[in-house]
């Protein structure tokens, strides 16, 4: 009967580990899913700031295509100007 009782025992510590086990793992499964989250949330901030400077690089592009169209402005002005001066 000693024996039984021992094994009975025995397996209730077992259970016991078993649940801990579980329960580590549960926990393990919940941190691993927030830094999905994070990690997920962090590539599309990544995405949104990489658009935005592309929009940005095509406003400076667009700005010294304005810039080159009116020096030239100027200078045509310039030499228009000059044929009036005595």
């Amino acid at each position: 009967m000693k024996g039984v009782i021992d094994a009975l025992g025995a397996l209730d510590g077992l259970l016991m580990e078993m649940e801990k086990v579980d329960q580590d793992k549960n926990t393990m499964m919940d941190l691993l899913s927030d830094i999905s989250a994070v990690s997920q949330e962090s590539a599309a901030g990544t995405q949104q700031i990489s658009a935005t400077v592309e929009e940005q690089a095509g406003m400076i592009e667009e700005i010294a295509k304005m810039s080159e169209e009116l020096s030239e402005i100027v200078n045509e002005l310039n030499k228009e100007v000059k044929k009036f001066k005595f």
